[in-house]
């Protein structure tokens, strides 16, 4: 996780992955919000995927984890 609330006051901490296991107590969108995670759980079932370059959805990413 970079940034977040995580369940304890300030602590910015959430969720595990063990193997093929990942838990988190999340509210929303999870694999829309969290790119990184959608990207894991596919190469769980597909195998490495390959990098994409899309120079705009990085920008907004940053622009909006920046925002918190």
């Amino acid at each position: 996780m970079v940034k977040g609330a995580g369940n304890r006051a300030g602590d910015g901490f959430d969720g595990a992955v063990a193997g093929s296991v990942v838990a988190t107590y999340m509210h929303g969108p999870c694999l829309a919000r969290n790119p990184e995670l959608a990207d894991l759980l596919l190469s769980k079932v597909v195998g490495e995927l390959a990098p994409l370059d899309l120079p705009e959805v990085d920008l907004l990413r940053r622009e909006r984890l920046s925002a918190r």
